[in-house]
């Protein structure tokens, strides 16, 4: 038991550990952002792109890289200001049908409500943004997933009676002591002399659900067991009677 919740705290430590690189990736993205106080948003206009220039690399695959400079123009209180950026595309700038880039594009801006002239700009596209978000919600879908096979997962139990106890003269508590983990399980049931102590029992295909931890009475003290729920009790006694056929085999 121990082991399988230090296996789960790994994971979700993993995951957490992702999910924070991440994030700081997406932060120091926009890392021009970094140098800018009082930050207050707005969205600009792409006036002009200069400065442009191609690279051609040549691999497994032919590919030509754009990089040009562009220049927003925003207004604050009713007065234009402008900023400028280094930009990389991999399509040609100008042509609205195909680059991210273009005259008249409107593009997020930051600036210094103190000193609007104090800007940096948002090349971040709302594709990329989409990747990103797309990313995390499938990293928390496949942990919901994790999780649920986590609580939902089957076992198998190896449980030796170590004590019956009688509750009235109809039913019976039977206390068993788990094997590997020596944790203390009941169940009241009226068993009546077709279980006694010292007994193995094996119960497979069980759920967390099927175990509820409460106070109980045990041995005139009061102690923390799992009380065994929604499990056919019948099992028990045809598990005995496996277990009574493989011996004498």
């Amino acid at each position: 038991m121990r082991d399988e919740r230090r296996n789960f705290l790994k994971y979700i430590i993993i995951f957490g550990i992702i999910i924070v690189i991440e994030v700081i990736i997406l932060f120091f993205i926009q890392n021009d952002f970094l140098t800018i106080k009082n930050k207050q948003k707005t969205l600009g206009v792409i006036v002009d792109i200069v400065n442009t220039s191609q690279i051609v690399s040549r691999g497994d695959f032919y590919r030509i890289t754009y990089w040009g400079t562009i220049i927003v123009e925003y207004e604050v209180d009713g007065i234009k200001y402008y900023s400028e950026k280094r930009v990389k595309s991999y399509v040609r700038f100008y042509v609205t049908s195909e680059s991210e880039y273009y005259i008249g594009r409107e593009i997020p801006v930051v600036y210094n409500k103190e000193l609007p002239s104090d800007s940096a700009i948002n090349t971040i596209s709302g594709k990329y943004n989409a990747v990103i978000y797309t990313s995390f919600a499938i990293e928390i879908l496949i942990f919901i997933i994790f999780l649920y096979r986590r609580l939902t997962k089957k076992k198998k139990m190896c449980l030796k009676v170590i004590e019956v106890e009688n509750i009235d003269y109809q039913r019976e508590r039977v206390f068993f002591e788990e094997e590997k983990s020596e944790k203390l399980y009941f169940l009241d049931y009226d068993f009546g002399e077709k279980i006694k102590i010292g007994e193995n029992y094996e119960l497979d295909n069980t759920h967390k659900s099927n175990y509820k931890k409460q106070e109980v009475v045990f041995k005139n003290k009061n102690v923390e067991a799992y009380k065994i729920v929604d499990i056919n009790k019948d099992s028990f006694l045809e598990n005995k009677k496996k277990q009574i056929i493989k011996n004498e085999k």
